[in-house]
């Protein structure tokens, strides 16, 4: 069920739309997750991510003989994107050595507000917030691509990680809360 009319208001998905979703980005990964997963970092089951997103028709923007912007061989032009549900999981480990969590399949808006703190904070690029971790600096509601990241509280809790596991400790400063 793909639109290219945008909303502005908060889509829930139906049963109908949750079963009909193939999660096209990560399928594999996606159907090994049983019904009753949740994030291990936003607590948000499979139904819970799926979100009315605007996407972008990468195949379609590649075989556009319409070129009114193109960029990397892609037609930028707005009839390349439409609506549809999407959700994305992707694993998260540690990239610190010796490892502080084990791996762990997480939704990619956690993965992706992991990443926001870790630049704003300037944090070393080999450490790595376990999902409970994450879980204490973001929030995520339901059917929504829109989350928040508390920069302060990520702060806090990078110094009690690298206060318990001290050789994780970087060296750059880090930034003040915003």
């Amino acid at each position: 069920m793909k639109s290219n009319i945008p909303t502005t208001a908060l889509k829930v998905p139906t049963p109908e739309d949750y079963a009909a979703f193939s999660a096209e980005d990560c399928h594999k990964l996606w159907a090994t997750l049983p019904e009753d997963w949740r994030c291990p970092a936003c607590q948000r089951s499979k139904f819970e991510l799926l979100a009315w997103e605007q996407l972008f028709d990468r195949e379609g923007a590649r075989a556009c003989m319409h070129v009114k912007q193109v960029s990397w061989g892609l037609c930028l032009d707005r009839h390349h994107y439409y609506h549809d549900w999407y959700a994305r999981v992707c694993r998260h480990h540690d990239h610190g050595t010796p490892e502080r969590f084990p791996e762990a399949v997480v939704c990619h808006q956690c993965t992706e507000r992991e990443a926001a703190a870790k630049r704003v904070l300037r944090l070393p690029e080999d450490f790595s917030f376990s999902p409970a971790e994450i879980g204490g600096f973001t929030t995520a509601p339901p059917h929504s691509g829109e989350g928040t990241v508390d920069y302060y509280k990520a702060q806090v809790i990078y110094e009690a990680a690298t206060y318990i596991f001290p050789q994780l400790e970087g060296t750059r400063p880090l930034a003040p809360p915003r």
